[in-house]
């Protein structure tokens, strides 16, 4: 795993995201469904196909494919039965 290393020569220093980033896409995400729907976003976990996004608020994570389309939700385990969960604090691929 890599990360981004960020040098800075003080603390006046500007950094701009097009020194950190060649480029970007913005992907807008489908909530065609009460499911889908996201209140917070508290981290965001991207795979060669899947876009996640872990919403605390609602105690769920919810997976999108690469185009923004909804694909599921973790809100049917989340709960106080058997094999369900009752808050997601971390998530990580």
């Amino acid at each position: 795993m890599s990360g981004i290393k960020v040098e800075y020569q003080n603390e006046h220093s500007i950094i701009t995201s097009s020194s950190l980033f060649k480029g970007f896409d913005v992907i807008p995400l489908a909530a065609s469904e009460e499911e889908s729907l996201v209140a917070s976003i508290d981290r965001l976990l991207f795979s060669d196909e899947r876009i996640y996004v872990m919403d605390e608020a609602c105690r769920r994570l919810l997976a999108f494919d690469k185009k923004g389309n909804f694909i599921s939700s973790t809100e049917k385990y989340t709960g106080e039965g058997p094999e369900q969960y009752l808050s997601i604090k971390d998530a990580a691929i």
